[in-house]
Parts: C-alpha cells; sequence; structure tokens
C-alpha cells in the first residue's frame, strides 16, 4: 500500500509542473492530500507521505515536497540563517525566508537573496490564477511596511511557510493572509 501510495503521490506532484489553470492546480493538490492524508491536520501523516519520495522533475515539484517534510519540524527562529535549515533532512530552524532560500536552493539548485523582501526584488512575477505548485507567495505589511513574508504556493489557497512555532500552512485566501497578500513570483533557474 505504501509503494502504491508514493507511486500515486509521484505522479500526481508530477502534474503540478504542467498545471496552468487554476482549477487544475487545485485539484491535484486536492488529490495529494488524499494520497497523503488530511496533511493540513495530519502533518506526521503528510510527512510520511512524502519522506522516501523525491522527485526527478522540475524544481516545482521538489519545492513542495521538500516544504511537507518540513511541516512541524523545522523551528521557527527569527534571523536565522539557511544554514540552520537541511532541507532534505527537513530539520533545523529557519524563518520564513531562510526557509524559503533553503527549499529553493535545494530544489533549483538557484539563489535567492536572504530577505522576502530581496526575494521578491529578485523573482519573476506570475499572475494570479496562473501560480504553480513551488512558486513563491509574498505577504507585505505584517510584522513591518512593505514586503515582510514569504512561503512556497501549494495549490490556489494554500501555502507552506516558517511561522512561530514550526513550519505550517496557511492559506492566502481567507483572513490574514489574504488581507496582507503582495504576489505571487517564480524563480528563473537555468537561466
Amino acid at each position: 500500500m505504501k509503494a502504491f501510495a508514493l507511486v500515486a503521490l509521484a505522479l500526481l506532484l508530477s502534474s503540478f509542473a504542467s498545471a496552468q489553470a487554476g482549477a487544475a492546480l487545485n485539484a491535484a493538490a486536492s488529490a495529494v492530500v488524499v494520497v497523503a492524508g488530511d496533511c493540513s491536520t495530519d502533518t506526521t501523516k503528510c510527512r510520511q507521505a512524502v519522506s522516501s519520495y523525491l522527485p526527478a522533475g522540475d524544481g516545482h515539484d521538489k519545492a513542495v515536497v521538500l516544504a511537507m517534510k518540513a511541516l512541524g519540524r523545522v523551528r521557527y527562529d527569527f534571523g536565522a540563517n539557511s544554514g540552520e535549515f537541511e532541507p532534505l533532512a527537513g530539520d533545523g530552524s529557519a524563518d520564513c525566508s531562510s526557509f524559503v532560500q533553503g527549499i529553493v536552493k535545494e530544489s533549483f539548485g538557484a539563489r535567492v537573496p536572504r530577505t522576502a523582501e530581496e526575494q521578491y526584488a529578485a523573482t519573476v512575477p506570475v499572475r494570479l490564477g496562473n501560480q504553480q505548485a513551488g512558486d513563491l507567495i509574498f505577504f507585505k505589511n505584517t510584522y513591518k511596511p512593505g514586503i515582510s513574508h514569504v512561503g512556497i504556493v501549494v495549490d490556489n489557497c494554500r501555502f507552506i511557510q516558517a511561522s512561530r512555532p514550526t513550519v505550517k500552512w496557511g492559506n492566502y485566501c481567507t483572513g490574514y493572509y489574504r488581507n496582507h497578500f503582495a504576489a505571487i513570483h517564480r524563480v528563473q533557474y537555468g537561466v
């Protein structure tokens, strides 16, 4: 059963990279939750489902898997640098931007700057509705004016972020994050 779940997860995650329409992205992400369990409420089950799977496709798939591995395990530490976070192990500590910096380096083989504000400036805007799982999502005016928070897009409303007390899910379609949403950007790699 575990092997079947991992194969199904591999097939579903590979569809993320090619999903162009928001509905297709949301459907694919929902299917991953069915395979991996309800990851938004059971992070242990989610981590177990993706623990031995690392996709060979483009960096977007890998970014989501690595972010899921960190759920509930990587401690939030404001000002932590990316050297304190081990993406492949899903261990250590990170703040939002060092978490994204580590995921991007491991997933895309690309380097992005250290802060959310610098990452925003160094990546390419994506129109809402054209986002892919693994894109970066930015928020403004969270603890300071301007771009101040970043996470990894999972589907049309959910993202994974480093926030107190550990890496966790967020929803950018409602509440706090909807009110602070700034933009979705894509990492340029292989250029």
